[in-house]
């Protein structure tokens, strides 16, 4: 979980509205595009957790 931390995550959900509203998107968009990211981010990182794990088997 540290690693994940690590690699900006929560600066990157903090600016996020911020980078949507300078693309011109409004106030509702910027949230809905926020929380797809978020959501992928959370089903990305659970990935990359049990692929780590599975590699260890393979590769002592």
């Amino acid at each position: 979980m540290f690693e994940s931390q690590m690699t900006a995550t929560l600066l990157a959900s903090v600016y996020n509205p911020v980078l949507y509203a300078s693309l011109g998107y409004g106030t509702v968009m910027q949230l809905l595009l926020t929380e797809m990211w978020a959501n992928i981010t959370i089903i990305g990182n659970t990935f990359c957790a049990f692929t780590v794990d599975r590699m260890e088997e393979y590769f002592p």
